[in-house]
């Protein structure tokens, strides 16, 4: 029977040290693999004995080795865990000093994000052994005018593999978004970029800075925090 756990964390580290491993999906003694270690976070506050980490980064992997996470040098069924947080955020406007050091600052579909997390989870799948635990961490999201139920779709693939959906973890955090506002001058929806400036919130390539007469917009009060709050997933999947 599937078991939902709802916790507020405030870190994977503690998430993983207070939920996951008390509860028996991660111990001390199993030989673990983080093909995806980004900044090692996962592991910060528990740490099994025997973990491989590896990354595409070179800079960022434990071996200083760059690792493609869709073509590990493992051998089949040579973990008893594998921990997969792939780049699951869907691209909206990105937050280059954010989204950069989880490897989305550049744009990708959600079909092409979802086809390399499936892939990841494939690979994980080969080199994890008969009763290990795979963890991948998602989340349901708005991109392109619809919901994206990223728990449900990486949740399908993993029973498609062959794994039992054992438990899933929901734990909130919070995520930056841009200001908005709305010009007081021309009325245009008005979402600060990047860089600083406003421009106009439309899919227009380019983007407009500028009002009618050429002149910059100018944005009224911001009508949305700066900060909002969401929940991810950490699925456990069982082979």
């Amino acid at each position: 029977m599937t078991i939902f756990a709802l916790g507020d964390w405030k870190t994977n580290g503690e998430m993983i040290h207070r939920a996951v491993v008390p509860m028996g999906y991660l111990r001390r003694e199993w030989r673990t693999l983080d093909p995806t270690w980004g900044l090692g976070t996962w592991w910060t506050d528990w740490r099994p004995e025997d973990l491989v980490g590896s990354d595409l980064d070179a800079h960022k992997s434990p071996t200083g080795e760059a690792v493609d996470a869709c073509e590990l040098p493992h051998d089949d069924r040579s973990f008893m865990a594998v921990a997969v947080d792939g780049p699951f955020k869907l691209n909206g406007t990105a937050d280059i000093p954010i989204d950069s050091r989880y490897g989305v600052h550049e744009y990708a579909s959600p079909q092409s994000r979802h086809g390399l997390i499936m892939a990841m989870m494939e690979e994980a799948h080969r080199v994890l052994a008969p009763g290990g635990i795979m963890l991948v961490k998602c989340q349901a999201q708005v991109c392109s005018g619809r919901v994206w139920w990223q728990p449900r779709i990486f949740a399908d693939h993993a029973e498609r593999l062959g794994l039992t959906h054992e438990d899933q973890f929901e734990y909130p955090s919070w995520r930056a978004q841009p200001l908005r506002a709305t010009c007081v001058v021309c009325g245009t929806k008005l979402m600060q970029r990047t860089d600083g400036r406003w421009g106009s919130l439309s899919r227009a390539t380019p983007v407009t800075y500028d009002c009618p007469d050429g002149d910059p917009h100018q944005p009224g009060p911001p009508e949305q925090d700066h900060a909002a709050r969401n929940y991810s997933t950490l699925l456990v999947l069982r082979k």
